[in-house]
């Protein structure tokens, strides 16, 4: 960006510019080099000025929620890097006849939101407790576990572009195993989604949360930065088995390492580049594929 491109996109924000910025920061893999801007947008009015305003320069952008998905290279993003925050990170709770309609705003983090369900006896996203992401990210790759998917519980989303807001209800989505298809001609951002539950016994549902916190703690690694499930489960079959099965675990490309707990991690034992990450993922593929036939597709978005 020029001098008067980042004067311009500065008098759209409250928050300042970070020009530059590392991104390593901001990712669970703690790995990233810099984007050319680091854009906090605090709510609708500035996220569709700032949208307008990329796309009249034709500036590259991605939204980056809490960073758990995602394997940000060394050179880090040639763009701007939008975060969102403010009425974001909101709230609201509509209890109707026959449910609960939950509103949050795209940048609050999944794994509270179930805590909060949890803890108001509300059933039906159990399975997301644990899950590191945000509820925008986590409708963009239809995040799951336990047999459970945000599609479950969808009701509607509220999508942004440059020119307006539109509310897509759940059957004008196709979603799928990790992946959503939303059909807007135009570049979008999620700014909120709804979610249909019902009132629980609250006992039975801190009961469910707390055996699927307990296996996580056991079958997942902890102390290390990873960005969860690194490749997608083949149809019948489980990417960590196959994984272990080619004798994978343990297997280290520069600090970067298949994590001996659980096949389906890679970790960052401190210094890993993600250089180091992606030669550890197609040597993982290609061997996998060597010994099975299978062909895993990483489940992580690479930048």
């Amino acid at each position: 960006m020029n001098a008067l491109q980042k004067k311009r996109l500065q008098s759209l924000l409250d928050k300042a510019v970070q020009w530059d910025c590392p991104l390593k920061g901001y990712t669970s893999f703690g790995i990233g080099g810099p984007a050319k801007a680091l854009v906090i947008v605090e709510n609708r009015k500035e996220l569709q000025q700032v949208l307008h305003f990329f796309n009249e320069e034709k500036i590259l952008w991605r939204v980056l929620g809490r960073g758990t998905n995602i394997l940000i290279e060394d050179k880090g993003f040639a763009g701007a890097v939008l975060l969102l925050s403010g009425e974001f990170k909101e709230l609201r709770i509509d209890e109707q006849k026959d449910g609960i309609l939950l509103h949050a705003g795209a940048g609050h983090s999944l794994s509270k939101l179930s805590s909060r369900c949890m803890e108001d006896g509300f059933t039906g996203l159990e399975f997301a407790i644990g899950i590191p992401g945000s509820v925008g990210g986590a409708v963009i790759m239809n995040a799951g576990a336990w047999g459970g998917a945000i599609s479950d519980a969808i009701f509607e989303l509220e999508l942004q572009t440059a020119v307006e807001a539109t509310v897509y209800r759940k059957e004008d989505v196709q979603f799928g195993y990790r992946t959503s298809n939303i059909p807007s001609e135009e570049a979008f951002v999620i700014s909120s989604a709804t979610f249909s539950l019902r009132r629980g016994v609250r006992e039975k549902i801190c009961s469910k949360c707390r055996s699927y916190l307990d296996e996580r703690k056991k079958s997942q690694p902890a102390g290390h930065g990873n960005a969860g499930s690194f490749f997608k489960n083949p149809q019948g079959d489980s990417a960590g088995r196959l994984i272990d099965a080619s004798g994978m675990k343990g297997a280290c490309v520069g600090d970067a390492e298949i994590s001996s707990k659980h096949a389906n991690f890679i970790i960052n034992r401190g210094n890993a580049s993600a250089t180091d990450i992606i030669q550890l993922m197609e040597l993982v593929i290609a061997t996998v594929y060597r010994d099975s036939g299978i062909r895993l597709e990483p489940e992580v978005q690479i930048w």
